[in-house]
């Protein structure tokens, strides 16, 4: 059984939420990614930390041409063979979707 709540969020809140829902939920997933932070029962310090992590920089400083097709995890556009990918810290256990469009990552 589930029940439908609004909730109201700070807008510095409401906007690294939404960008770390797009990370690893898609793009149209913000409320599975609430969802889970809920069924998770993060504490307030982990909350706080996974925040944190939103604002480090996502550049390794590592590039490359891409030598096959594959999708960024970043935009969920796809890469194509040819285009210059740079490697981040997203922490994916595949290593194939920590490359994403060099565009994609943060130089901070």
């Amino acid at each position: 059984m589930s029940k439908k709540v609004s909730i109201t969020l700070p807008d510095h809140v409401y906007s690294l939420a939404l960008r770390k829902s797009k990370l690893t939920h898609g793009e149209n997933n913000f409320s599975g990614y609430l969802r889970e932070l809920v069924c998770n029962e993060f504490t307030e310090n982990e909350l706080k930390t996974e925040l944190i992590k939103l604002n480090e920089p996502l550049w390794l400083g590592i590039t490359k041409t891409s030598e096959y097709a594959t999708t960024c995890q970043v935009c969920t556009n796809t890469i194509s063979p040819g285009e210059v990918i740079c490697y981040t810290n997203l922490g994916f256990k595949e290593d194939y979707k920590n490359w994403v469009h060099k565009n994609c990552c943060r130089k901070e």
